[in-house]
């Protein structure tokens, strides 16, 4: 895509098999020009002409038998309100929607289904979670879980929204909290372990992961429990398949642990401890850092001296799991991806996850693994996945190794797809690649 100017950030969401961006201009005190563009499958682009304020970017497009609509929101005196640009399919008539609608609580995930917009809401001292499904601009219907938490008030910041049919980068993934929507259930899940940036506590504390599973078929059938994790270290879990799996890294005894648990029973079906030097002398890391740089290394030096942090699990065959786990170092947000502050700019944020901007004064660090494990109790490393994120690895090494990297790059997954977009350094290109299997 030829834009015509200095490009300095890019936004995007998946609409079913095509691409929706937003690509950002040069920013002045007074102007930040932004064009919006569809992007199908077939390589077609098509400029959409909407006119939104200086500091306003759709997060979300729903769509109706006869409409589009193009989210954004607008915040006057701390109250948010989401409105919509409607595009006319048979006309291609453009206005921007009289109705609002406003948003109490802090959005802790954002999906579409049926063309519908999802909002995965949490308002702070409540002690529950709400499901908001509009058509349109109409509140098409509203679910509320209890929960004996409240989730409101943890930091939004460390929570991550996915899909588990869509695929995933692992440098996305770190988090302490994960929402995993399924289709019939939403899954939380939350670690709590030691704080390490603080001194040792001076009492016992109690250290473990809370799994909650939300019902969407029955919201008064809300599942909560607790595994407990007796020993002051670091740890990080994941759902998938009705198993936590959890890996947790022991620094005075330079080891790392693999536990999965059964959920519905709270059984431990699976522990295996072991050390990089004993059990993987020799591993291949894909390490992402500054300066946009990615490289493939195999390396010798204990990963359990990194932060074991699962990124996500996925199944090889029966009884038999790729796990992705790696760290994340020296983490800024970009701030060519996000420019909004406050509760407008996480629900832009929250949309357009999947579009990382690695920016090469990000100063972050992402390197991660693969591990294959077996219920079996056999653990071994994988030097290739056959997951799309390989595929986009490999391309990145093959194009940018040799020619220098681009100024910006980023990346959004759809159901069966994933895109890449490239910058080329003093460019007012987007290059935009389509990765299926």
């Amino acid at each position: 895509m030829q834009i015509g100017r200095t490009i300095e950030g890019l936004r995007g969401t998946t609409v079913n098999d095509s691409v929706f961006v937003t690509v950002e201009g040069f920013r002045t005190a007074t102007s930040a020009p932004k064009k919006n563009y569809w992007i199908r499958s077939n390589g077609t682009v098509r400029e959409v002409p909407l006119s939104l304020e200086r500091n306003q970017f759709v997060f979300a497009v729903g769509y109706t038998q006869h409409a589009e609509y193009y989210y954004h929101a607008w915040e006057s005196k701390k109250r948010v309100f989401l409105r919509a640009s409607i595009l006319d399919k048979q006309t291609g008539a453009l206005i921007e929607s009289e109705e609002q609608l406003e948003v109490k609580g802090d959005p802790y995930g954002i999906y579409m289904e049926d063309g519908n917009l999802c909002l995965v809401i949490a308002e702070k001292n409540t002690f529950q979670l709400e499901l908001l499904k509009l058509e349109g601009l109409q509140l098409k219907s509203s679910q509320k879980f209890k929960l004996t938490f409240d989730l409101g008030s943890l930091n939004l910041k460390q929570a991550r929204f996915r899909l588990a049919d869509r695929h995933f980068f692992p440098m996305r993934d770190f988090s302490q909290i994960v929402l995993t929507k399924t289709s019939d259930a939403i899954w939380i899940s939350i670690d709590e372990h030691r704080d390490f940036t603080l001194p040792p506590p001076e009492k016992a504390e109690i250290y473990r992961t809370v799994v909650i599973k939300l019902d969407l078929n029955d919201p008064e059938q809300t599942l909560i429990k607790s595994f407990i994790e007796p020993r002051p270290i670091a740890f990080s879990s994941r759902i998938y398949d009705g198993k936590l799996f959890r890996i947790s890294t022991d620094f005075e005894f330079d080891a790392s642990t693999i536990d999965v648990f059964d959920i519905a029973t709270s059984q431990k079906i699976l522990s295996r401890t072991f050390t990089n030097k004993t059990d993987f002398p020799e591993a291949l890391t894909t390490y992402r850092g500054i300066e946009n740089t990615i490289a493939k290394a195999a390396v010798t030096k204990p990963f359990y001296k990194q932060r074991n942090s699962l990124a996500y699990v996925t199944s090889l065959a029966p009884n038999e799991y790729l796990l992705a786990k790696g760290y994340e170092s020296e983490y800024k947000p970009s701030s060519g991806l996000l420019h909004n502050a406050g509760l407008v700019g996480l629900l832009a944020s929250l949309a357009v996850k999947a579009l990382v901007s690695e920016l090469s004064n990000s100063n972050c660090v992402y390197s991660y693994m693969y591990l294959k494990l077996n219920l079996d109790g056999t653990v071994s490393t994988v030097k290739e996945s056959d997951l799309l994120i390989t595929d986009v690895d490999n391309f990145e090494i093959q194009q940018f190794g040799a020619k220098g990297q681009p100024a910006m790059k980023g990346y959004l997954a759809s159901e069966d797809a994933f895109y890449a977009f490239y910058v080329p350094k003093k460019s007012t290109q987007v290059l935009v690649y389509r990765f299926t299997k």
